[in-house]
Parts: C-alpha cells; sequence; structure tokens
C-alpha cells in the first residue's frame, strides 16, 4: 500500500532563514494484492483498484481489512486511514476526504482514534 502523502502543514525556513508553511495532502493510495508465489517463494504484488467487499483501516502499525457487509454505515472498497490526518479514500472514485473539525483545520494526529478491536 503507498500513499502520495499525508496532510498536514509543517514549518520550514529558507536560506535566508524565513519561515514558511508546507501542506501535505493526501491525494492517492495505490493498493497491491499478493499474486502466486514463485519458484524462489517470492509473491508476485499486483496493482488493484478494486477490494470489493472489504474496507480497509490504515494505522501507524496495523492494516487490516473487514467485510463491509457486516458493518452499517462504512462504504466498501474504501479506506479509512489515519496518520498526519484522519480521513477516508474512495478506490471506486479515487477521492481522500479529510475529516476537519468545527473550524476547518484537519484532524490532527494528537488528535485522531486508533483503530481499537478486540480479536
Amino acid at each position: 500500500m503507498d500513499s502520495d502523502s499525508d496532510s498536514d502543514t509543517d514549518l520550514e525556513k529558507d536560506d535566508e532563514n524565513e519561515v514558511s508553511t508546507l501542506k501535505h495532502v493526501t491525494k492517492k493510495f495505490m493498493v497491491y494484492r499478493a499474486g502466486d508465489q514463485s519458484c524462489d517463494y517470492n509473491k508476485t504484488m499486483i496493482y488493484t483498484e478494486d477490494i470489493g467487499d472489504l474496507y480497509m483501516f490504515l494505522g501507524h502499525s496495523q492494516a487490516f481489512c473487514v467485510p463491509a457487509s457486516t458493518s452499517p454505515g462504512l462504504k466498501p472498497n474504501c479506506i479509512y486511514f489515519v496518520g498526519r490526518n484522519f480521513g477516508v479514500y474512495d478506490l471506486t472514485t479515487k477521492t481522500c476526504t479529510t475529516f476537519h473539525k468545527d473550524d476547518e483545520c484537519p484532524v490532527t494526529r494528537i488528535e485522531f482514534p486508533y483503530w481499537q478491536f478486540s480479536l
């Protein structure tokens, strides 16, 4: 799974020691599935734009898929992510929606929830 970038702001100093603001914006995700094993036991990774009835949760140190048909309110073929921000990427429409607070600032890494599921 590759992400083009995470969304948040960083400060950077230029050559004249002036501070400027950089904004990172999540644009897309690229999803790969494991293909067949080759004779040297390596799996081939195959790009896909469809994960079917699944939705995927991506966090800092974990990723997992769940059937959307078992969870009303969550969309199939979507990636719900946390990182520098909190949002959802729709693989069907190739659109990314970042969740915002009332003041229209993105929810930052300090404020977002981690995915917590009991196994």
